[in-house]
């Protein structure tokens, strides 16, 4: 190996292991094994989260190259474990079927630790104030989606997911999320969310979340 190119290795896995050290303290230690017991599953939990995440911050167009790029940086991260599987369809079919654990562990250590990092801006003016909005986003217009999500336009418009996001508004971190069918309720998304506010929060919400009702009331802080 040239001097050039050994550097730039070294420099590389350098970095996929400040990336590593930076995304544990975020993540939780329990919930997302980086071993299981099955030798045979190549995508294990914290790999899974860790390559869905990268692909999320990456700026490629194509979902194939985001998954390139995100593989890369996890066999860097995890160079001395068993690397996990080499195709697209693989990992998002291991994704989809976890998917839902997955975001009940990681969405309460991110919770938790917007708490952390908060320090000072944790209220505004004493209040622990969260903000609510909703909002239809259009989904690709496949026959598929418009029967699973429907539209919530005027005619020939495409198919649309309604979403509703509570957001801290001292950092401006999101703090949970709910969606649904193109017509659904703000209101009725909302409440689903209710029980994850911490004791004596207080909603800000714009006119699409009409009345005064005991369902956007906080849990009791006593």
């Amino acid at each position: 190996m040239k001097p050039r190119d050994y550097v730039r290795e070294y420099h590389k896995e350098s970095y996929y292991q400040q990336l590593l050290e930076a995304m544990g303290r975020c993540l939780p230690k329990r919930g997302l094994p980086l071993q299981v017991a099955n030798g045979k599953i190549g995508w294990t939990p914290r790999m899974l989260v860790i390559c869905a995440t990268l692909m999320s911050w990456a700026s490629s167009k194509m979902l194939k190259d985001r998954f390139e790029k995100a593989r890369s940086a996890v066999v860097g991260m995890y160079n001395s474990r068993k690397r996990p599987g080499a195709t697209y369809e693989g990992f998002i079919a291991a994704l989809a079927r976890r998917s839902a654990g997955l975001l009940a562990v990681v969405c309460q250590a991110l919770q938790k630790a917007v708490g952390k990092v908060a320090g000072e801006f944790w209220t505004v003016e004493g209040w622990l104030l969260f903000g609510a909005d909703g909002s239809r986003i259009e989904c690709p217009m496949t026959a598929g989606n418009e029967e699973a999500f429907g539209c919530g336009g005027k005619k020939k418009t495409t198919p649309q997911q309604y979403i509703v996001t509570l957001f801290h508004v001292g950092t401006g971190l999101i703090w949970a999320w709910r969606r649904g069918l193109a017509r659904a309720s703000e209101r009725g998304l909302l409440r689903e969310m209710l029980d994850l506010l911490p004791p004596g929060a207080m909603l800000l919400a714009d006119a699409g979340f009409t009345g005064e009702s005991p369902l956007f009331a906080a849990p009791d802080p006593r």
